[in-house]
């Protein structure tokens, strides 16, 4: 899962900073690379998180385990939530780097009507 993570990540980066020679699709490109380290941390700490209150990344697994122990209710599992929320927003959050280049495409459309 992780690799597709990072594919996405990449994917991404390549995208917002197809148009490099441009200043401004260069520096979102930049933007949106440090935004996906922020997110791959966040991302990795929990899993780290995981594999050590768990001993797997196995779905299943982990969530057999914490079915079965009442007691997981608390910080670990608060901390483990808020990390992997971290990353998803890290990665969600690349999208918003793009805002200026959609308004441009957008009225280069409409200046074709």
């Amino acid at each position: 899962m992780f690799v597709g993570w990072e594919g996405v990540g990449l994917a991404s980066y390549l995208l917002i900073g197809f148009y490099f020679k441009k200043d401004s699709a260069a520096n979102a490109g930049k933007k949106a690379f440090i935004v996906n380290r922020i997110g791959d941390f966040g991302f990795l700490l929990a899993m780290f998180l995981i594999v050590r209150e768990f001993g797997s990344l196995d779905f299943t697994h982990v969530f057999n385990a914490i079915s079965v122990n009442t007691e997981w209710h608390g910080g670990i599992l608060t901390a483990i939530a808020l990390l992997l929320v971290l990353g998803a927003a890290g990665n969600r959050r690349r999208s918003r780097f793009t805002s200026g280049s959609r308004t441009q495409w957008k009225a280069q459309r409409l200046s074709l009507l």
